[in-house]
């Protein structure tokens, strides 16, 4: 893996972008371009606006941890050889053209921000939904009472 290029963004976004190019078979490659953008969260970056109860303000703090990552993978598959080097300088104008101005939005860190807090949510949530007990007084767990042989009369 090799750095290629870093960029620090006007919106407090660290972008690393890396090399992971692999030959696959004879003079066949993936070209690869990987990269992700890291946005440090601050007092101003925070999910206490979303988040109503403490506690679980507490746990999605815990879940989204003290920055946020946003991964990024381009690749081309069995590009020849005498291609590669031209496949990769495609990739890397692409994430240039494309991918730093959607990063590099004055919007994006607190969208992403808010998308991971969901999930966090989400999550937190999910994890504190008791499981109920079947009631073995409802009945049976299975569906066999209903095939028993009636005996005749």
């Amino acid at each position: 893996m090799e750095l290629i290029d870093e960029y620090s963004l006007d919106n407090g976004i660290h972008l690393s972008i890396f090399e992971k190019s692999k030959l696959l078979a004879g003079d066949r490659w993936q070209v690869v371009v990987e990269g992700q953008a890291v946005i440090p969260l601050s007092d101003d970056l925070a999910c206490a606006d979303m988040v109503d109860d403490p506690e679980m303000l507490v746990r999605v703090r815990e879940v989204v941890g003290a920055e946020l990552i946003f991964p990024f993978r381009m690749e081309r598959h069995f590009v020849a050889e005498l291609e590669k080097e031209e496949v990769l300088a495609i990739l890397l104008s692409r994430v240039r053209d494309t991918l730093l101005g959607y990063l590099g939005s004055p919007l994006f860190p607190e969208r992403l921000l808010k998308k991971k807090c969901q999930d966090a949510m989400d999550l937190c949530r999910n994890q504190t939904i008791p499981e109920t007990a079947e009631d073995d007084a409802d009945g049976p767990a299975d569906f066999s009472s209903c095939f028993r042989d009636e005996p005749e009369g």
